[in-house]
């Protein structure tokens, strides 16, 4: 082969090379955990999260849904968890309303209501936003929609929840599934959290 036909080569491998190196060093810094899987940074009104890795993300079932993640089932469950980000404006209610509202969607093993001690609720501040914590679990036996008679009827399920308090009104993250599968997720669940900041 002619040195003249051998230097673009050698150019050309030495381009390929540093943009392979490139994307090495910059894939990583978007990596979660050790899936790999990139992560994506979403937002809704005034805030942002980043998406973990392994989650789904799916239409929104409706305009007061802003974001809809769907969560592989873990072991032998055999259904998906599913988060959900509900923004109403204001109109929802204020946190404490809202958990109350949340308890009375579950009952304990022997079909009593549950009641507010049986839902662990803590508060912490992510990036100057005010987040309230729920970790609830039981019989999952809300109304299949607001307002409807039919109930859902879930025993063994579990809820883990953030309502972020903003000046434009509450943001509700609800996340609802199998225990199992929600435990498999409930890091990914505390990284969403911890990663919360305004947008």
């Amino acid at each position: 082969m002619s040195a003249s036909m051998s230097v673009p080569s050698v150019r050309q491998l030495m381009i390929s090379t540093a943009v392979l190196l490139l994307a090495a060093v910059s894939l990583p810094a978007l990596a979660d955990d050790d899936s790999g899987h990139p992560q994506k940074q979403e937002t809704a009104g005034s805030i942002g999260w980043t998406k973990p890795a392994g989650w789904t993300s799916e239409k929104p079932a409706n305009r007061m849904r802003q974001a809809q993640y769907r969560l592989p089932a873990s072991g032998s469950d055999s259904e998906d968890g599913q988060l959900v980000v509900y923004f109403f404006g204001g109109r929802a209610g204020g946190v404490e309303a809202n958990l109350d509202r949340w308890v009375k969607q579950f009952q304990r093993p022997d079909g009593s209501p549950c009641r507010r001690d049986d839902a662990a609720i803590s508060t912490k501040e992510v990036a100057g936003l005010k987040v309230t914590l729920v970790d609830l679990a039981g019989r999952y036996i809300a109304a299949v929609r607001p307002g409807a008679p039919e109930r859902h009827d879930k025993p063994g399920w579990r809820m883990l929840a953030a309502v972020v308090t903003t000046p434009e009104g509450n943001y509700f993250f609800k996340l609802l599934g199998p225990k199992a599968t929600l435990e498999r997720w409930r890091t990914s669940f505390e990284k969403l959290v911890d990663s919360l900041h305004t947008s």
